[in-house]
Formats: C-alpha cells, structure tokens, sequence
C-alpha cells in the first residue's frame, strides 16, 4: 500500500463516473495506491465532518490481486470508526455499499464490512 502526494492522472481516468462530471477535480484527499508508479488500482479519500468520503476509485482489471488491494484498504479504513460514504452514478462496489439517502439528486451510498 503507498500513499501518492500526486493523483493528478485520475482527473480524466474517473470523470465518466462521477455524479455531475462538471464538478472540479478534487485534490485534498489522500490517494492510496497499490504501486508506487503507474498503479493498477487507486483509492482517493478525504476526510469532512465525521465521515470519511471516499472521492475516487481506478482500476484496471478487477481480479484476485484487486480484491486482495480493496481489502487491505478496506480495513485500514474501517479501522478509523467513522462511517465511509461515496457518491457516484456508477455502482461498482454495489456489493460493498448500501444507499442511505440522497444529497440533491445524488444516491449517498455507505460502505459496509463483509
């Protein structure tokens, strides 16, 4: 697990999914990654009010090496007690979350544990 000072190459790589794809960039959170350089799968968060919002998410492939990097996040995140919430059109981690409201025309959805 490495933590990038730098997720600027995410901007373009996650655009498509965010919920208004007009929003600016966000680039006060704190990305994990699973390389140092050129990472598969990356993980941006921020830390607001409480909660932990998890902003970004890039992989290239979802395999067992994947799955394998999401749980090590996963428990470092869960590991802080807050709860960790995401907002996004596309339902990647549908198997991860739950809805719990809407922010404007937004689904707020909540990660939980396996």
């Amino acid at each position: 697990m490495y933590f990038l000072d730098n997720y600027d190459f995410l901007e373009e790589l996650v655009k498509e999914g965010q919920a208004d794809p007009q929003e600016p960039f966000i680039k006060d959170g704190f990305c994990i990654a699973d390389k140092p350089s050129n990472p598969n799968t990356t993980y941006v968060f921020m830390f607001d009010s409480g909660f932990i919002w998890a902003l970004y998410a890039y992989t290239k492939k979802k395999n067992k090496a994947f799955l394998k990097f999401h749980k090590k996040v996963e428990k470092l995140m869960f590991s802080f007690n807050m709860p960790i919430l995401r907002i996004g059109k596309n339902r990647d981690y549908k198997n991860h979350t739950v809805p719990i409201g809407k922010l404007g025309n937004n689904i707020v959805y909540q990660f939980v544990k396996d």
